[in-house]
C-alpha cells in the first residue's frame, strides 16, 4: 500500500480540451475559407460532431489560422505539411550559434572531466554570455548610460496564503462582484545609475464601432474614447506615467514606439548612444520598433528569455519589493471593504479596484523603490562588472495579516481555496510572445 498523499493534490489529469491537427489540414480548412465559404459551413463540414461551445473555440482557432496563412502555405510547400508543430532553425532564440555552441562544448568538457552537471551551471554560464555581449555592446557603441525596462500583468482577484509548513503556498481566489475585472499591464523603466522613469501602463479600453474616431483615439488619446481620456490625462498628470489603452490591456508594437519616442526621443544629447535590455517579447523586437530604436541612438539588446531571472535587473531585484508594496496596497483594500461591511451591516459584497486605484499603487509602488533597489539589480548581475556593495534586503509580505485577511473573506463566502498553484498576486513572467 502507498503512502497517502499530504501536500497538495497531485499531478492534474490531462483533460484533452485541445486537439493538435497538421499543417495540412490546416491548409485544406483555409482553401475552403478562400473559395467564398463561411465558418460556420467549413465547421460543419470538417467538425460535424462537436458541441456548441466547441464550435466557438473553433471559430476562434480557424480566426487564427486565417492570420497564418501565409507561414502555413510555407511549410506545407516545404514538404513538412504532415507536422503539427514546425519551427525553422534560428526561430525564437537569443543566443548566437557561436554561443550556443560554446555552451555544449563547455557542459561536454565537464562531463569528460567527471564533473557532474547541474542546473545552475548553465545559468551561470548564460549569465556569462550576457555579460560579454552586454560588455562588447558598450565598448563598440561608445555606450553613455544603460537601461532596463520590464513588463508585468497586475491582476487583483488572487492573494497567496504562504504558510511555514511544508505544504508551501496556496493561492486563493478572491470572488469580486461584476463581470469586467480591472487589470493591467505596467512597464517600469531605470538605469544603471539608480533613477527611475515614468511607468507606462496599459489598461483595458474598448474600441470604437467607427474606424476614423478609433483613429483618433489611437493617434491623439492613447486609444481611450472622448470622456474617458479626460480621466485618463488627469491621473497621467497627478501621478506622473503615461496610461494607454487597447482591448486586451496588453503591450504591443505601437506602444512600444510610444515608450521609446516618450523616455528617449527628447534626450539633451541625442548623439550619445545608450543601451536599453529588454525581454524577447515579440512586440519589441519588429522592424519597425528595431529601426525607430536605430533613429533614436538606442542600443536594443534582448534578455535571454530563460534566464532571464538571472540575467535581467529588473527580475533580480525589482519586481519583488515592487510587488510585496503593491499587493499590501491590495490587501488594505480589502481589510477597509471587511471593515464598512461590519460598520453598515449590509450583504458583502466585494468591489475590484477600479483604474484610478490601480493607477495610484502602481504609482505609489513604483515610487517607494529606493535607488539603491534599482542600481543593486545591475549590480547582482554583474551584467558591467559593478563592484558597488548593495544590501540584500529582501521585502517580505506579513504572511499574518494576509492569513486573518483571508480568514475573514472564507467566513464571508468570498474566497475559494479550491486552486492549489504557486502563481503570485502579481506575475513577474516576463512573456516572449504575444
Amino acid at each position: 500500500m502507498t503512502r497517502p498523499r499530504t501536500a497538495r493534490t497531485g499531478r492534474r489529469h490531462k483533460k484533452y480540451i485541445r486537439i493538435a491537427v497538421d499543417y495540412t489540414h490546416k491548409s485544406r480548412i483555409l482553401d475552403r475559407l478562400a473559395e467564398g465559404v463561411k465558418v460556420a459551413t467549413v465547421i460543419e463540414e470538417f467538425y460535424p460532431s462537436i458541441s456548441k461551445a466547441e464550435r466557438k473555440r473553433k471559430q476562434k482557432q480557424i480566426s487564427k489560422w486565417k492570420g497564418q496563412a501565409g507561414f502555413i502555405q510555407n511549410v506545407c510547400d516545404e514538404g513538412k505539411g504532415h507536422l503539427q508543430n514546425y519551427r525553422r532553425n534560428g526561430d525564437a532564440t537569443v543566443l548566437s550559434a557561436e554561443a550556443e555552441n560554446d555552451i555544449v562544448l563547455w557542459l561536454n568538457s565537464i562531463r569528460k572531466e567527471g564533473c557532474p552537471v547541474s542546473g545552475k551551471m548553465p545559468e551561470v554560464k548564460a549569465l556569462e554570455i550576457a555579460a560579454d555581449a552586454v560588455r562588447a555592446a558598450i565598448l563598440k557603441h561608445n555606450i553613455s548610460n544603460v537601461f532596463n525596462a520590464d513588463q508585468t500583468s497586475v491582476f487583483f482577484e488572487y492573494l497567496p496564503r504562504t504558510t511555514i509548513t511544508d505544504r508551501g503556498q496556496k493561492t486563493v481566489w478572491v470572488k469580486i462582484s461584476g463581470n469586467d475585472k480591472e487589470r493591467a499591464t505596467v512597464m517600469l523603466l531605470a538605469d544603471w545609475h539608480g533613477n527611475k522613469r515614468a511607468p507606462f501602463l496599459v489598461s483595458k479600453s474598448g474600441v470604437s464601432r467607427h474606424k476614423h474616431v478609433q483613429d483618433i483615439n489611437e493617434t491623439k488619446r492613447h486609444g481611450f474614447g472622448v470622456r474617458l481620456w479626460q480621466e485618463i490625462s488627469q491621473l497621467q498628470h497627478q501621478h506622473g506615467c503615461q496610461i494607454y489603452g487597447n482591448i486586451s490591456a496588453w503591450w504591443n508594437t505601437q506602444i512600444s514606439l510610444k515608450f521609446l519616442a516618450y523616455h528617449f526621443g527628447d534626450r539633451d544629447d541625442m548623439v550619445e548612444k545608450i543601451l536599453l535590455l529588454w525581454d524577447g517579447f515579440s512586440g519589441h523586437w519588429t522592424q519597425g520598433v528595431t529601426e525607430h530604436a536605430l533613429s533614436l541612438n538606442v542600443i536594443l539588446l534582448k534578455v535571454p528569455p530563460r534566464y532571464s531571472y538571472v540575467c535581467q535587473p529588473a527580475d533580480v531585484a525589482w519586481n519583488q519589493p515592487f510587488m510585496t508594496r503593491l499587493r499590501s496596497l491590495w490587501v488594505d483594500c480589502l481589510r477597509a471593504q471587511i471593515a464598512e461591511h461590519h460598520a453598515l451591516e449590509k450583504p458583502f459584497e466585494m468591489v475590484a479596484p477600479k483604474r484610478p486605484d490601480i493607477t495610484s499603487w502602481i504609482a505609489e509602488s513604483w515610487t517607494q523603490l529606493t535607488t539603491t533597489t534599482i542600481f543593486s539589480g545591475f549590480s547582482k548581475t554583474e551584467l558591467l562588472g559593478d563592484n558597488r556593495k548593495v544590501e540584500n534586503r529582501d521585502e517580505e509580505d506579513d504572511v499574518d495579516k494576509i492569513s486573518a485577511l483571508l480568514d475573514h473573506l472564507a467566513d464571508l463566502g468570498a474566497a475559494n481555496e479550491a486552486v492549489n498553484t504557486d502563481d503570485e498576486f502579481v506575475s513577474s513572467e516576463s512573456y516572449d510572445d504575444e
